[in-house]
């Protein structure tokens, strides 16, 4: 089964149109430079992390993206998640998301390796998530400020050491 993703190019103001007056801008030193520069990933190989520790009181985005900072590895941003999203759109019941439902039971999926900024709302990264309702993926944003969920699960690089 193939589980590799094409990055794609993501242009913030034509994916959320609504906020592009707005002046939403991705923060630079928040950007993962290594998913920046990828141009295909393979999902076989990809981890999801959750940096909460048992019995743990759920955490905030900004403290999930600071743990997964230490945890050396490469954090998909917006263009793996847009290759993700184009995949499910043309592939549906076999694409990659799919096939992480079926084989690993992930429904959601957050991208730290971009934090976006919007002037008067905060930061926020976008993520995927399979809804019950209609068994299908969404794209979303969460915001840095709120709780990660138990069910959000961040999508890191394997265990090699970051460039």
């Amino acid at each position: 089964m193939d589980m590799k993703i094409k990055t794609v190019s993501f242009d913030l103001n034509l994916f959320v149109p609504r906020l592009s007056n707005e002046n939403v801008v991705f923060i630079p030193v928040k950007q993962d430079k290594n998913s920046a520069g990828l141009i295909e990933v393979d999902f076989a190989d990809v981890e999801f992390l959750s940096c909460r520790k048992q019995g743990e009181e759920p955490m905030v985005g900004e403290e999930q993206f600071a743990r997964l900072k230490e945890t050396e590895r490469i954090l998909f941003g917006a263009s793996v998640f847009m290759g993700l999203w184009k995949d499910f759109q043309v592939k549906r019941e076999d694409s990659v998301l799919e096939n992480l439902y079926r084989i690993k039971q992930i429904i959601s999926i957050d991208f730290f390796g971009d934090v976006i900024s919007i002037p008067r709302g905060g930061e926020f990264v976008f993520w995927l998530r399979r809804f019950v309702s209609d068994n299908s993926w969404h794209w979303l944003y969460g915001w840095m400020r709120a709780e990660c969920l138990d069910h959000r699960l961040s999508a890191v690089s394997g265990p090699k050491i970051r460039d």
